[in-house]
């Protein structure tokens, strides 16, 4: 994984458990990401990021945005299913066809419990980048207590 930096700017999904960090971005807009094979965990980020080859980028455009949250849910709720429905030789993978069968649920007024999942789910990502950003700055100090940069009483 060559592309991963750990400094980098910007959000880098992969199929490893952890999200990391590189200096390029592919994509700028509201996403549900999944990867392929490996973890398939079911993420989603609104923001610039990059992806490794083995992740789908699920892209919300303007016109559907309230529905972010339905469809991290509805790929939430497969979840079990694409796990098992995993498939190939060594490396096991998702085809894009299995992601053709999430199911979005549509009712009349869904936007206004769909809004109010995407402010649920916005808080979730901004915690996440605040963590982000406290893990960053603890290693920063740790490595100045350790280098004696600092010292501390």
């Amino acid at each position: 994984m060559n592309f991963a930096t750990p400094n980098g700017r910007y959000k880098f999904f992969s199929c490893g458990e952890e999200d990391l960090k590189c200096d390029e971005y592919a994509y700028d807009t509201n996403a549900v990401i999944i990867p392929v094979n490996g973890n398939i965990k079911v993420k989603h980020y609104s923001g610039k990021f990059n992806v490794y080859h083995c992740v789908y980028v699920l892209g919300v455009n303007d016109s559907i945005r309230y529905l972010k949250a339905a469809i991290y849910c509805a790929a939430n709720d497969m979840l079990d299913y694409f796990k098992m429905i995993q498939s190939g030789s060594v490396m096991k993978f998702m085809k894009k066809t299995e992601l053709d069968k999430l199911y979005i649920l549509r009712f009349k007024n869904d936007h206004i419990l769909y809004s109010k999942l995407n402010t649920l789910l916005d808080q979730i990502e901004l915690n996440n980048k605040e963590i982000d950003s406290l893990s960053k700055l603890k290693q920063d100090i740790m490595q100045l207590i350790f280098s004696r940069s600092i010292k501390l009483n």
